[in-house]
């Protein structure tokens, strides 16, 4: 399967979260899609109406947090405790 990575990156406030959302639902129709952001000051609240995370999951793609102390994974798709021991 061919993988293909795409980054957005620009100031607070100027649509990137907006952005990003709009294209996972219409990569979503014919693909899977995990969308990766990152928390460099390790401050994300999570599951949070209108979070960054909140937003990110309920596009349906497989979301990941990456921070200096944590990774936090949200996902749709069903799995054995035994898929995450390996």
């Amino acid at each position: 399967m061919k993988r293909v990575a795409v980054a957005f990156t620009g100031p607070s406030n100027s649509g990137k979260t907006t952005l990003i959302a709009k294209v996972a639902k219409v990569l979503l129709q014919e693909h899977r899609v995990a969308i990766v952001k990152h928390d460099p000051k390790d401050k994300a609240s999570f599951d949070r109406e209108g979070k960054d995370s909140d937003i990110f999951t309920k596009t349906g793609a497989e979301t990941v947090v990456v921070s200096p102390t944590r990774t936090t994974y949200f996902s749709h798709r069903s799995r054995d405790i035994e898929e995450f021991q390996r």
